[in-house]
């Protein structure tokens, strides 16, 4: 037997996490099944198939294998996965032929972004870097200026990994858009949410009077909408706004980028718990349905050129309740004033009818023909009944109290008389 060389081609393999791979052969199909196809992986055997076949553990419902040619399909791509895989291939009349090739396996970039420090650059003085930052397999990093490739050399360095370029210090020519793509081990791609991290550097010559107008403290109420105000006040004419982006300070870590509005990119929120309630106005931010977890330190960032980079912090302080407006507060003291006069009105006309309905009159009369008392109430005219008068003999007549009281009764009105007849008896 003597052992065969080129049965796979060139390598290495790269395969994505969860994704598929197969391995080919330079082989062609005999005219006489081959009498055995083995794959193992650093050793340890994937599958042995001669008259049966004999699959290692863990691959099971995961390789697929062509007898015909032994190339071999992998499937559902663990980290684990990468290394060195080896054919081996006996033909009918005994003939041994063997290959090898290395497997890479990648993880996905995800959550692309490029994070600068912001400040007020000012020419030849100020020095400033940007970061590119993401999660997965990245092999090498390439940095852009206006779609064209940057290279170190002058007022620019890289670090070691060329995650961050250095500007040290920042002059007219480093205005620009930049721009980092991001190469795994099989192909580079330039991620969507890098074109919106699109990170202005601007240069101030002159400095004038500048700055950004926000609020200190801005109360939203629970599953309302609430508006953090956010001013651009430029110093001179001419200026323009080229960027804003508005930050979340956590208490602990680093600063979550919310959104972001470019001049040429249009606005694009970022992926956090408050994508897909916020918006930009100008240059200030929108929550709608307010929730608790919304409440923190806010810091717009305005870029405008040809002045610098300005931001300002205001804090957003979240309730349950929304407070009565003064309006509501006017309306509902006028109603209790109305209430209260209307209750007293009712008081009074009851009071006064009660009054009127029980007026009593007294009479009294001396036999002798004149009238000595006689005592009514002056100005209220009620009807007076006179009713069985009865005389008492006494040489000083006192009042009988035994006479009788006739009662006038209608539905409403009751009118009481008493009448008291004195009488002097001759001496």
């Amino acid at each position: 037997m003597c052992a065969g060389e080129g049965i796979l081609p060139l390598g290495p393999l790269s395969g994505a996490v969860a994704g598929t791979v197969k391995f080919t052969t330079t082989l062609i199909p005999p005219e006489s099944p081959f009498l055995s196809v083995s794959w193992s992986f650093n050793g340890s055997n994937i599958i042995t198939s001669t008259s049966i076949n004999v699959t290692g553990p863990g691959y099971d419902s995961r390789i697929s294998l062509d007898r015909a040619t032994g190339a071999l399909e992998l499937r559902n791509l663990v980290l684990e996965d990468s290394g060195e895989y080896t054919v081996t291939v006996i033909a009918d009349r005994g003939l041994q032929q063997q290959g090898k090739i290395t497997l890479n396996v990648y993880v996905m970039i995800t959550g692309a972004t490029i994070r600068s420090p912001a400040a007020i650059l000012i020419e030849d003085k100020s020095s400033t870097n940007l970061s590119c930052e993401a999660s997965g397999s990245i092999s090498t990093i390439l940095w852009m200026k206006d779609g064209l490739s940057l290279h170190s050399g002058g007022r620019v360095s890289f670090s070691m990994d060329n995650r961050t370029v250095f500007i040290q210090p920042v002059h007219s020519s480093n205005h620009g858009t930049y721009q980092c793509q991001l190469c795994t081990m099989k192909t580079c791609s330039k991620s969507p949410i890098i074109l919106l991290e699109l990170m202005y550097i601007t240069l101030l010559p002159v400095l004038e009077a500048q700055k950004v107008k926000v609020w200190p403290e801005v109360t939203g109420y629970l599953g309302q909408d609430v508006t953090l105000p956010c001013h651009f006040i430029p110093g001179s004419k001419g200026e323009n706004v080229t960027q804003v982006q508005w930050d979340l300070n956590p208490p602990q870590g680093e600063k979550l980028n919310i959104i972001v509005s470019n001049g040429n990119y249009g606005v694009a929120a970022q992926n956090t718990f408050l994508k897909e309630r916020v918006d930009i106005k100008e240059q200030s931010l929108i929550i709608r349905q307010v929730e608790m977890r919304d409440a923190g330190s806010y810091t717009c960032n305005i870029a405008a050129f040809p002045s610098g980079s300005f931001e300002g912090t205001t804090n957003l302080v979240v309730q349950k309740q929304m407070p009565l407006s003064p309006k509501m507060v006017s309306a509902i003291v006028i109603a209790v004033m109305l209430l209260l006069l209307i209750m007293a009105t009712i008081t009074y006309l009851i009071f006064i009818r009660r009054l009127h309905s029980s007026v009593r009159h007294r009479v009294h009369i001396d036999t002798g023909g004149s009238v000595i008392d006689v005592a009514r109430p002056p100005v209220i005219e009620e009807d007076v009944v006179y009713s069985d008068i009865k005389l008492k003999s006494s040489r000083d007549a006192t009042p009988s109290f035994n006479d009788k009281h006739t009662e006038t009764a209608r539905a409403d009105d009751v009118t009481y008389s008493e009448v008291v007849v004195l009488r002097q008896q001759p001496k």
